[in-house]
C-alpha cells in the first residue's frame, strides 16, 4: 500500500481530510497555490456541483469511488475526481482539472507537470 505522503506527490489536486471535514494534508499542486487551506473546512476550499448539499458526511459516505465535479473557488477551473475512503475516519479526495484550451493552463498558473496524464 502507498502511503499517504506518496499519494498526495502522485496526484497533485488530491484532499486528505477527516470526519469532521478538516483539510489535513494537499495534494502538491493546490498546496501550492492554497497553502492556508490545511486545517481549513473542507467547504471552504472546494465546492460539490451537481449535488443538492455541500459536503456533509453522509453525503461524502454515499458518494464514495464515484466520479464528482467539484469547484475550486481560488483555482477558478472545475475539477472531476471522486473520493476515497482512507481509514474509517479519513477520505481522500483525487481529482484533475477539467482545462479544454492549452492557454488555460498557464494562465492558471500551472504547467504540464501538474496535470496527470493517463
Amino acid at each position: 500500500m502507498i502511503d499517504q505522503h506518496t499519494t498526495l506527490q502522485l496526484f497533485p489536486f488530491s484532499v486528505v481530510f477527516d470526519a469532521e471535514l478538516r483539510i489535513l494534508m494537499l495534494g502538491r499542486t493546490f498546496l501550492a497555490r492554497c497553502p492556508d487551506a490545511i486545517g481549513a473546512e473542507l467547504n471552504t476550499f472546494i465546492t460539490p456541483l451537481r449535488w443538492k448539499e455541500n459536503f456533509t458526511l453522509p453525503a461524502i459516505k454515499q458518494h464514495l469511488a464515484k466520479m464528482l465535479q467539484l469547484s475550486v473557488g481560488r483555482m477558478g477551473v472545475r475539477f472531476k475526481g471522486e473520493i476515497l475512503q482512507l481509514r474509517e475516519d479519513q477520505f481522500l479526495i483525487v481529482c484533475s482539472p477539467q482545462i479544454d484550451e492549452i492557454e488555460k493552463v498557464k494562465s492558471l498558473g500551472l504547467t504540464f507537470q501538474d496535470l496527470i496524464l493517463v
